[in-house]
């Protein structure tokens, strides 16, 4: 089928296309997939897709994605999204990833995500995030983390904050630090935080900055 006759299919038409028949199809024939049909991608459709595919999929097609489909995409094929497409997702559709997919992505990716896309990121996730991957957080994205995400970085993810990003958190995220968390984190990093995110350290857990 062309470009033309794909972009007039139906949901239903869409739906019903063979595993076989999209692994055939190519960048510009499922971009040109009507946007009202990508909701009806099954997650088996999906889950063939190879990186060179998705890589054709436009923002409003990325945007009509559920996050049960995106959870259904290929670890593989999620490194293929460019950082646009990365940028289109919303908090829902980040919680349907699975922790394979987020321990591929670059850290151009996790840079992409939006502020309120990564309050989407459970976890299980945070704690599948690497220092590489984290080091891609810029100050809004890091403002939008919960205490909750905070916590759940490992210690490795943690150090991989850039002292500006660490400079950005507040004295709830900074809170819910671990005493490993913090005894994990550089100088530089220590002397980026402001006075107001140093009050929200435990008392007991300030003492371990000492065992360095």
């Amino acid at each position: 089928l062309s470009a033309v006759q794909l972009g007039v299919l139906s949901g239903t038409q869409v739906g019903a296309i063979g595993t076989e028949a999209v692994v055939s199809l190519n960048d510009k024939q499922l971009g040109a997939l009507a946007v009202e049909a990508i909701g009806q991608l099954r997650g088996d459709q999906l889950g063939v897709m190879k990186s060179t595919q998705v890589v054709g999929f436009t923002t409003a097609q990325v945007r009509a994605l559920g996050a049960e489909q995106i959870g259904a995409i290929g670890a593989a094929a999620i490194r293929g999204f460019a950082t646009a497409q990365v940028r289109a997702l919303g908090s829902d559709q980040v919680a349907g990833f699975a922790t394979d997919q987020v321990r591929v992505l670059s850290v151009e990716q996790v840079g992409s995500l939006t502020s309120g896309a990564v309050a989407g990121l459970n976890a299980g996730l945070m704690g599948a995030l690497t220092s590489v991957q984290a080091a891609g957080f810029g100050t809004q994205q890091v403002r939008g983390l919960s205490g909750e995400q905070i916590g759940a970085l490992g210690v490795g993810a943690l150090r991989g904050l850039g002292v500006v990003a660490v400079g950005a958190l507040g004295s709830d995220q900074v809170a819910a630090l671990k005493p490993e968390q913090v005894v994990g984190l550089s100088a530089v990093q220590v002397g980026s935080l402001t006075s107001g995110a140093v009050r929200g350290i435990a008392t007991d857990v300030l003492g371990t900055l000492g065992s360095q």
